[in-house]
C-alpha cells in the first residue's frame, strides 16, 4: 500500500513537469517492510532547484549566405573545397540550376562556429564581386539551459521511479510503474533529440554559397536568336487562332459587302 502511494506521488510530480520542490524518495528497511520516507529536499548532485543549469557562454546560432558572379565555376568550386578542407568545414548540400544564358551552383557548408568567420572571408576574397552577403545570430542561451534543466529533471524522476520498481512487488504495481517508465523514456528521449539538436547547431555554423556563371557572348546571342525565332513563331500560331476564331464577323462583313455591291449595281442600271 505504502508503494502504491509512492508511485501515485511520483506520478503526480512527473505529470508538473518542473523540477522545483520535488519530493526526494527514499527507503528504509524496518521489520522487513520498506518505509516511504518524502522530504523536501533536493537529490544528490542535482542542480538548484530554484536556479538555471550552468552555462559557461552563450549559445549563439550562426548562418550566412554569400552570392557572386564568377568568371569560372570550376575554379570557383576548387577554391571553396580547398578553404573549406584547410577550416574544418563539410559541405551538408549542393544544387545546380540553370537560367537562360546563366548557371547557378547553390552549396551549403557547416563549419565550426569558430571558423566560420574565416571561412566566409576567404570565400569572399576570392569572388570578384558580391552580389549579396547576409549573417544572422540566434541567441538559444536560455533555451538551451531550460532543455538541460528538463532533461535533468526528467532523469533524476526517472530514477526515482526505477527505485520504485525494485521495491514493487504486486503484478498491478509492477505494470503501472513499468507504463510510467516508458512514458518517461519517451520524453527524456524526445528532450535529448532537441539537445543535440541545439548543440549541433551551436557548434557547427553553416553558410551557403550561391555563386553563378554566364555563358560566352556568342553563345548568349546564339540563345537570343533562338529565343527570338520561337517568339516569332509562336505570334504567329496566336494570330492565325484569332483570325480562325472571328470567322462569323468575316462571313457577316463579306456578305454584307456584296449585297451592297449588288444594290449599287441595280441602281445604276436602273
Amino acid at each position: 500500500m505504502k508503494l502504491l502511494i509512492a508511485y501515485l506521488f511520483l506520478t503526480v510530480a512527473a505529470c508538473s513537469g518542473g523540477a522545483d520542490n520535488e519530493a526526494d524518495v527514499s527507503y528504509a528497511a524496518d521489520a522487513g517492510t520498506a518505509e516511504l520516507k518524502a522530504e523536501q529536499s533536493p537529490a544528490p548532485d542535482a542542480a538548484v532547484a530554484d536556479g538555471p543549469v550552468a552555462v559557461s557562454e552563450r549559445q549563439i546560432i550562426r548562418t550566412g549566405e554569400i552570392s557572386f558572379e564568377t568568371n569560372s565555376a570550376a575554379k570557383t568550386r576548387q577554391q571553396i573545397e580547398k578553404a573549406s578542407a584547410e577550416l574544418g568545414a563539410y559541405l551538408a548540400d549542393e544544387s545546380t540550376s540553370s537560367y537562360g544564358d546563366r548557371t547557378e551552383y547553390r552549396v551549403v557548408l557547416r563549419v565550426p562556429a569558430n571558423n566560420f568567420n574565416a571561412l566566409l572571408e576567404r570565400i569572399s576574397a576570392s569572388a570578384p564581386k558580391l552580389d549579396s552577403r547576409s549573417i544572422s545570430s540566434q541567441d538559444v542561451t536560455e533555451e538551451f539551459i531550460d532543455v538541460q534543466a528538463r532533461l535533468q529533471s526528467k532523469k533524476e524522476l526517472e530514477a526515482r521511479y526505477r527505485e520504485l520498481l525494485k521495491k514493487a512487488v504486486k503484478v498491478e504495481e509492477l505494470v503501472a510503474i513499468e507504463r510510467e517508465l516508458a512514458t518517461l523514456r519517451g520524453e527524456i528521449e524526445s528532450i535529448e533529440g532537441r539537445l543535440r539538436y541545439l548543440t549541433n547547431q551551436v557548434s557547427l555554423s553553416t553558410l551557403t554559397v550561391v555563386y553563378y556563371e554566364r555563358s560566352t557572348t556568342a553563345t548568349s546571342y546564339g540563345f537570343e536568336l533562338m529565343q527570338s525565332l520561337k517568339s516569332g513563331w509562336q505570334l504567329l500560331l496566336d494570330f492565325l487562332l484569332l483570325l480562325s476564331k472571328l470567322w462569323p464577323f468575316f462571313l457577316i462583313g463579306g456578305g454584307s459587302l456584296l449585297v451592297v455591291r449588288r444594290f449599287r449595281r441595280h441602281k445604276n442600271q436602273g
